[in-house]
């Protein structure tokens, strides 16, 4: 006669993740409260040989809030054959009154409302979505320094008197007198010209790398052409 299976039981995991910490609270599938709360070192290494310790109990199933850690621990414990879920920070239940500040009380309260079901999580992102993520982020960072380039030779340039009053900034017109600002035969005192040659030096770099970017990015929206490039 075959022996009855046996299920484990669930061990659900909350996890605040820092930079250099991750806190996990310990609830397993019947208990009142967590088991215990241990403290680690951001540290893949040394997390997936607490997990291995831990997942002699049973069935570990973890979550953790989206944030600037990105999803690499999702994509690990995923890899380590553990459940994990990246939860939406806006989505989480609040007590009236209460204030999550503290990393022990903050990873109770994620295994217990994961164990509960009232949780929301987000969707994660594929590695290649990331990365145009983090293209299209960095050609923003270029568009503000564009923005802030440009207020600083205006501002430059009035406090000197040179105001282009023949149509408006940052057309054909403004960019030729601008050009011409930056040569010899400039009106431009000489140390007023090194100065300004600087500031249209670097709008000219950041709008190249700007449009690089969005060479890039129409690119990565068209993935076969990508692979033939």
């Amino acid at each position: 006669m075959s022996s009855p299976s046996t299920t484990r039981s669930i061990i659900y995991l909350g996890l605040d993740v820092h930079k250099d910490s991750i806190t996990i609270a310990v609830l397993p599938e019947h208990a009142k409260n967590a088991a215990r709360v241990d403290r680690l070192s951001n540290d893949l290494p040394k997390l997936k040989r607490w997990l291995d310790r831990a997942a002699r109990d049973g069935e570990l199933r973890a979550c953790y809030e989206a944030s600037g850690a990105g999803y690499v621990l999702h994509r690990a414990l995923r890899e380590w054959g553990h459940a994990c879920d990246v939860i939406a920070p806006s989505l989480v239940p609040q007590r009236p009154g209460v204030q999550r500040k503290h990393d022990k009380s903050d990873a109770c309260d994620l295994a217990r409302l994961y164990r509960a079901g009232e949780l929301t999580s987000v969707r994660i992102p594929s590695e290649a979505e990331e990365r145009v993520r983090d293209v299209v982020r960095c050609r923003e960072t270029f568009q503000r320094e564009i923005l802030k380039s440009r207020h600083d030779i205006l501002k430059f340039l009035a406090r000197r008197g040179f105001v282009y009053r023949e149509g408006c900034n940052w057309r054909t017109g403004h960019l030729r007198w601008l050009e011409h600002l930056t040569s010899e035969a400039s009106p431009l005192a000489p140390a007023d010209r090194l100065v300004f040659r600087e500031y249209h030096a670097l709008l000219a770099y950041t709008l190249q790398r700007r449009d690089a970017l969005d060479r890039v990015i129409e690119v990565e929206k068209h993935p076969v052409v990508f692979r033939i490039l």
